[in-house]
C-alpha cells in the first residue's frame, strides 16, 4: 500500500509550546543516580539527547515548573506567567511533589531537574551532605532491607535526612513491601518538618494507587500532583525538529509533519525512530556518509517502512481486538450486525482507528464488519471524526468518549511504534 500524502500546515510560532531545562544533564552527580547493579545509567539516555522537556497543551500544568519564581523560598513571590496563578506557592512548600504518568513520558528527568533546581538555592552549609538523595523505588527498598539486616537503620535514616532533598523514582516498585512504605512515610514526615523538598514519580495518580499503604497515600495526596503525558502534536513537531539536528538526519517538511502526525508516542520512541532511520540509511547508502544524504522525503520513508499486506492485516486485527477488549465484548460481537448502542459505539471507534491509523479503505473496513456498504462506513467515520474535532475545540464536549479513544490510540501507537511499523 503506497504512503499517503499528509495535509499539513505547521505553525511557525506557537505560544503553546514551552520547554523546561533538564538541569541534571550537566550535573555529574546524577550519572549513577540511585539504580544498582546492571540498572545503573545516566538518565540522559531517557530523553534521547534532548536538553529540555518540551511540552504543549497536553502538559500545560507543567509549564509552571519552568518558572524560577516557583522554586524560591519566598512565599510572597508571585508569578508573571499567564498560566501560573499569582498565589501559586513556592514548590518547596508543596512537598511532596508527585509526577505521575506512563513510562517514557519524562517523569524521571523532570524529577531530577526539579530537585537540582530546588536544592541549588538551599543553604547547605549546615548539611552533612550537600547532594540530594535520588533513589529508584527498588534501590530504596534494597538499602532499607540491608540497613535492617545490619541493624543500621538509624544510619540509613540519617543519610537521607541530612540531604537537602529526596527523589524516589517509580515508587510503584514498593508494591507488596509495606514495611519499606511505612519507613518512607516516616522519612517524608521528617523531611517535611525540615522544609526539605520531596519529589515522587509513579505511574498513576495517588488517588488510584491502591497498591500503596493508606499512610503513604495520605502523604502523597497531601502534596501537589502533576500528570505527565506524552507530547502532543505541537510538541512532537518541535521534538522531531531537534532530533533531526541531533541525529543529523534532515527530513523534508512533508515527511517531518507526517511522522509527527502518525507517531503520537513518547520521546524515547521518537528517538528510536531516528536511530532506526539512520541504520536503514547507512545500509542503503554504504558509500555515502549519512550527513551527505539528501533530506528524507515521503518516497524514502515509504521504501524504508513499507509494510506488507500480512503485517497490515495483523495490525488491523489488533486494533479490532483492542477496541473489543476496551468495551468488554468479543471481536465477533463487535464485527456483527448487532444494533445495541454499546456495540454501535465501539464499532464506530474501531472504524475511526482503522481509517486514521492504517489508512484502510472504506470498502476494506466494511468487509471486516459484516460486509457493510462503504457509504455506511464513511458515515460512521465522519460522525466520530466530527466528535473528536468538536472535543478539540471544547474539551468538555464528548469528553468520556474522546478520552477513551485517545487512550486506545496511544496504547496502539506505542505498540506499533515499538515494532517500528510506521503506518501509511
Amino acid at each position: 500500500m503506497p504512503l499517503g500524502t499528509a495535509n499539513f500546515s505547521p505553525e511557525s510560532s506557537d505560544s503553546s509550546i514551552f520547554g523546561i531545562p533538564l538541569d541534571h544533564l550537566n550535573r555529574s552527580r546524577f550519572e549513577n543516580w540511585g539504580q544498582s547493579g546492571d540498572d545503573a545509567k545516566s538518565v540522559s539516555a531517557v530523553v534521547g539527547g534532548l536538553n529540555e522537556f518540551i511540552g504543549d497543551e497536553n502538559n500545560r500544568w507543567l509549564r509552571c515548573l519552568a518558572k524560577a519564581e516557583s522554586f524560591k523560598p519566598s512565599s510572597n513571590q508571585s508569578s508573571s506567567h499567564p498560566e501560573v496563578p499569582d498565589d501559586f506557592q513556592p514548590i518547596r512548600s508543596l512537598s511532596p511533589i508527585v509526577l505521575y504518568g506512563e513510562t517514557g513520558t519524562g517523569k524521571t528527568s523532570l524529577a531530577l531537574s526539579l530537585i537540582a533546581r530546588v536544592t541549588s538555592s538551599c543553604d547547605v552549609s549546615t548539611e552533612t551532605d550537600s547532594e540530594p538523595a535520588c533513589l529508584a523505588g527498588s534501590e530504596f527498598y534494597r538499602r532499607y532491607v540491608a540497613a535492617m539486616d545490619r541493624q543500621t537503620i538509624n544510619e540509613f535514616r540519617q543519610k537521607i535526612l541530612s540531604c537537602p532533598g529526596l527523589v524516589i523514582d517509580n515508587i510503584d516498585q514498593l508494591e507488596s513491601k509495606p514495611a519499606a512504605q511505612r519507613e518512607l512515610v516516616y522519612l517524608i514526615d521528617q523531611l517535611n518538618r525540615a522544609s526539605k523538598p520531596i519529589i515522587i514519580t509513579m505511574q498513576h495518580s495517588p488517588l488510584e494507587a491502591n497498591h500503596l499503604v493508606p499512610q503513604l497515600l495520605s502523604r502523597l495526596s497531601g502534596g501537589i500532583g502533576f500528570p505527565v503525558f506524552p507530547p502532543g502534536l505541537r510538541a512532537r513537531r518541535k521534538i522531531i525538529e531537534q532530533l533531526q539536528s541531533l541525529h543529523r538526519i534532515p527530513l523534508t517538511a512533508e515527511a517531518a509533519e507526517w511522522v509527527a502526525q502518525r507517531m503520537s508516542v513518547s520521546v524515547p520512541k521518537l528517538n528510536h525512530f531516528f536511530v532506526q532511520l539512520k541504520t536503514e540509511l547507512k545500509a542503503r547508502n554504504q558509500a555515502t556518509p549519512v550527513a551527505d544524504i539528501n533530506p528524507v522525503d515521503m518516497v524514502m520513508l515509504g521504501l524504508i517502512f513499507q509494510q506488507d499486506k500480512s503485517t497490515i492485516e495483523a495490525m488491523a486485527s489488533q486494533i479490532i481486538d483492542s477496541v473489543a477488549q476496551e468495551y468488554e465484548m468479543t471481536s465477533t460481537v463487535l464485527c456483527s450486525n448487532s444494533r445495541k448502542q454499546t456495540v454501535v459505539m465501539a464499532r464506530g471507534v474501531a472504524i475511526w482507528l482503522l481509517r486514521t491509523m492504517l489508512g484502510s479503505s472504506y470498502q476494506n473496513i466494511g468487509t471486516r464488519f459484516g460486509g457493510r456498504d462503504h457509504t455506511t462506513i464513511l458515515h460512521a467515520f465522519h460522525k466520530y471524526d466530527g466528535l473528536i474535532k468538536e472535543n478539540a475545540k471544547d474539551p468538555e464536549a464528548n469528553a468520556t468518549l474522546c478520552n477513551r479513544i485517545r487512550t486506545l490510540r496511544q496504547r496502539l501507537d506505542e505498540t506499533f511504534a515499538g515494532e517500528m511499523t510506521l503506518i501509511p
